[in-house]
């Protein structure tokens, strides 16, 4: 899978473009500013799906949600919408002050710009976006960002507005590092004692090394009693948290040392095992280095040694007895379960996630790679990805290296598997035809 669409769930259709259609979601052809003044005059809410640059595929896999009728009507009825690139200039200020990447997102707003919802990726499951504008709809009805905004610029200050305010912005991934060390500095010291007080700095995610941070961790052994009394899985909420703000910090400033600290961070919550501990940190410092593009030596350098001592020592075959052993319980759960309001979901399996993490690796390494041994290391991942399961993407990432590396005519059978196995599934293979076509003319 192209790392740039780990958001994506791989199903593909067709690419409609910024076309209104006679049916699905009326998405407006006119500008970004006539879209929100229709939106104003109509009182209604604006849907701005936005497409990456960079990742074709997350692009196409919406399409067929915006055909779910449920949506169309949901959408259609309560909502301006309006699709572009994430490289339009007329919504730069808006990506801006949102902290919006290329990646394929969409967004829910209300007509004053306050931002409601937020989603990155797609998805082909209509239901994933009928729940987001479902959400939007209620979020209107809050108090607007926007409103408290201004009301923080205008100087306000009290303790339950900070608080809130963190929160608001922190639901819809927009950073509040300096915030939430300005509310540490606004606490009367009864507050920052309460486990109550604590928790919410915790659950914010204070950036490693912070003020806020370093409040936190004060007393060592208070926090490990509050973890202890709020359970494992909290826990790890509040550490992935810490972690994904604080390498997010890092990679926005370029700040390696933070970066370092971070990843030190993760490795220190998994001191049980020090495989998994090593493997944490290699893998935050990894996120750091594949997002600066004047390291992408050194991220090539991490994921060769990552991949061949984390994925490519494994078994396939010891993964999907692992897998086929879990499937049984779980079944066994489900019909053991009396309610039938009770549901059991299967998540995916661990023979999909081990092939999708060499397959991306792979892809990496097609896109960016250009010594002929990276690209033969790829090669290798690529073929082991096959052997935790024939995914079309995983074919398709595989005949792309052969192609990279000379090996035309098996290239072109690998990516002919990988398009009959969409269309077998009824899916458009867009996509993988016009790669074919690319492979076969020798214009890839």
């Amino acid at each position: 899978m192209n790392p740039l669409c780990l958001f994506c769930i791989l199903f593909l259709t067709v690419f409609a473009g910024k076309e209104a259609y006679t049916q699905g979601i009326q998405f407006e052809q006119g500008t970004w500013q006539e879209v929100v003044n229709k939106a104003r005059s109509q009182q209604k809410l604006i849907f701005l799906h936005l497409e990456s640059s960079q990742c074709q595929q997350c692009n196409e896999v919406a399409d067929r949600a915006f055909w779910n009728p449920i949506l169309q009507a949901n959408i259609n009825a309560n909502f301006t919408s309006y699709r572009t690139h994430t490289n339009d200039a007329a919504i730069k200020e808006l990506m801006d002050r949102y902290e919006i990447r290329d990646y394929t997102t969409s967004l829910f707003l209300d007509a004053q710009g306050s931002l409601l919802v937020r989603y990155v990726g797609s998805t082909t499951d209509g239901l994933r976006y009928i729940r987001l504008a479902e959400k939007a709809l209620t979020e209107s009805r809050k108090q607007p960002l926007t409103e408290m905004d201004k009301m923080y610029q205008q100087g306000e200050r009290g303790i339950n507005f900070m608080m809130q305010y963190i929160s608001r912005r922190n639901e819809l991934a927009i950073s509040s590092h300096a915030l939430l060390d300005e509310l540490v500095d606004l606490l009367p010291g009864d507050s920052l004692l309460s486990d109550k007080m604590l928790l919410f700095i915790a659950e914010q995610g204070p950036v490693v090394n912070s003020k806020t941070y370093q409040f936190f961790w004060k007393d060592q052994s208070r926090i490990d009693s509050l973890f202890a009394g709020i359970g494992y899985q909290r826990t790890d909420k509040i550490n992935n948290t810490i972690i994904n703000r604080s390498i997010g910090k890092a990679i926005k400033d370029k700040d390696e040392l933070l970066a370092k600290a971070t990843a030190q961070f993760a490795m220190n919550t998994y001191r049980i095992n020090r495989q998994r501990s090593q493997a944490l940190y290699d893998y935050t410092m990894m996120r750091y280095y594949r997002e600066d593009k004047d390291n992408t030596d050194r991220f090539i350098s991490l994921m060769k040694a990552y991949c061949d001592k984390h994925y490519m020592s494994v078994d396939p075959n010891d993964v999907r007895q692992q897998d086929e052993i879990e499937k049984r319980k779980r079944l066994a759960q489900l019909s053991a379960a009396k309610e039938t309001s009770r549901r059991i979901v299967i998540s995916s399996s661990k023979a999909y996630n081990y092939g999708r993490q060499l397959s991306s690796a792979a892809w990496y390494f097609y896109q960016h790679a250009s010594r002929q041994e990276d690209l033969e290391k790829a090669l290798q991942w690529s073929a082991r990805s096959l052997e935790f399961g024939r995914q079309a993407d995983f074919m398709k990432t595989y005949a792309h290296l052969l192609y990279k590396l000379g090996q035309k005519k098996e290239a072109i059978k690998w990516q002919s598997k990988a398009l009959g196995d969409v269309l077998s599934k009824g899916l458009p293979g867009s996509t993988f035809q016009e790669a074919l076509r690319k492979m076969r003319k020798g214009t890839l």
